[in-house]
């Protein structure tokens, strides 16, 4: 069966925010940091955390994480060195897979955005994002691949 490839925006607005460098499998060390803030400023966190993707290298990606919460902060948007406040994370168009139902890895996800974009006449940007949501201790992945050009109004 093919996996199903849509054209959809992805818009969260009040996150906290840090980020990471590690290597491709590493992706998820960044939640449980983020969480124990989370916990600890006693936020309240109202939808799944959004992971940014940035390749560096064959064995090195940059992670930013992204949990939204319920309310905007107030006066400095720093909280400390690693965590800050993002008002708004905007994504206009992308395409979207349910990695969870079709590949085995997020990176074998990304390949199948790629194929479909290049087979579609769509430009990537190079921006990938994870919606993560987590049910019976299993991630789920939603791929979110932002497109340059090419997407359908």
């Amino acid at each position: 069966m093919a996996p199903t490839i849509q054209e959809q925006p992805l818009y969260m607005q009040y996150l906290i925010s840090t980020q990471h460098t590690a290597s491709p499998d590493e992706w998820a060390t960044g939640l449980n940091e983020l969480q124990e803030v989370i916990v600890d400023k006693e936020f309240y966190q109202v939808a799944p955390v959004v992971v940014k993707m940035a390749r560096l290298s064959d064995d090195r990606f940059q992670f930013i994480y992204y949990v939204p919460i319920s309310l905007p902060l107030t006066g400095n948007s720093q909280f400390s060195e690693q965590f800050h406040y993002v008002d708004k994370l905007a994504v206009d168009h992308a395409l979207v897979l349910r990695q969870a139902n079709n590949t085995a890895s997020y990176r074998d996800a990304i390949k199948i955005l790629e194929e479909y974009a290049n087979q579609n006449g769509y430009t990537l940007s190079g921006d990938y994002y994870m919606v993560v949501t987590e049910i019976y201790d299993t991630y789920v992945l939603d791929i979110f691949a932002k497109l340059e050009s090419g997407w359908h109004a």
